[in-house]
């Protein structure tokens, strides 16, 4: 499965013109979420009393129909959440989406478990700072310009943080694999794993986000935009 990057303008589009998408390394070709193998023998009869089937739609891996659909929902409602918030600023003044976690996580070895696994975005609110269009919003509003890009060396500093927060999770699926009979707690293990991974992809990007723009930049953007995007400690 393969997460295109979309090209807003000048300032969203921090890639080359031209830079393909990289296919997903993790992508296996199975459709499954839970393999095939855990179906069979005394695992498949506990999977079934707990009412999963291994065709049923909830254990399906998502197409690349289904990702490119989701990907137009969320660009389409970003750019609908800018507008709302454009409408609200001083007149003459604009800000732009900045994502923190950069598009390259989700167009590498990582994109299907922030998207599939996770089910996250880079256009949703939490990974999103909103920094000034241009120089004039930048004096106005008191917020840094959209920088354009990265860090050197961001995103392989991402990618070693993402494969520690994973272990986790991959150990549970390890251990699930080689359970010879499969007990639901087996599974329970595995999704608390995920479910505890989503937080801390949270906190990742927030602390991206402040080293980016900078600990006093990144404190003023969160009083100004900080419960209108939903971040914690806001209120």
């Amino acid at each position: 499965m393969t997460i295109h990057r979309p090209v807003f303008g000048r300032k969203q589009s921090v890639a080359p013109p031209g830079v393909a998408p990289h296919a997903v390394a993790n992508d296996a070709p199975a459709k499954r979420i839970l393999p095939e193998e855990l179906w069979d023998g005394p695992a498949g009869g506990t999977l079934r009393e707990a009412g999963l089937e291994p065709d049923s739609p909830t254990n399906h891996r998502m197409t690349q129909a289904d990702a490119d659909a989701r990907q137009r929902e969320e660009i389409e409602w970003q750019r609908g959440f800018l507008v709302k918030v454009n409408s609200q600023l001083p007149s003459g003044t604009a800000v732009v989406a900045y994502a923190m976690l950069p598009w390259d996580l989700w167009i590498g070895p990582f994109g299907e478990m922030l998207s599939v696994t996770c089910g996250l975005w880079p256009t949703q609110k939490w990974n999103t700072m909103l920094l000034a269009d241009d120089q004039r919003s930048s004096t106005a509003l008191d917020l840094p310009e959209h920088p354009g890009g990265y860090p050197a060396n961001l995103i392989p500093d991402l990618e070693r943080l993402l494969a520690e927060l994973r272990e986790g999770m991959d150990a549970e699926m390890a251990r699930t694999k080689a359970t010879p009979t499969l007990a639901s707690n087996t599974i329970e293990a595995w999704e608390a794993a995920r479910v505890a991974m989503i937080p801390r992809i949270f906190a990742l990007s927030l602390y991206v986000g402040q080293m980016c723009i900078g600990e006093e930049a990144f404190a003023r953007h969160k009083q100004m935009f900080g419960d209108t995007l939903g971040w914690p400690g806001s209120h």
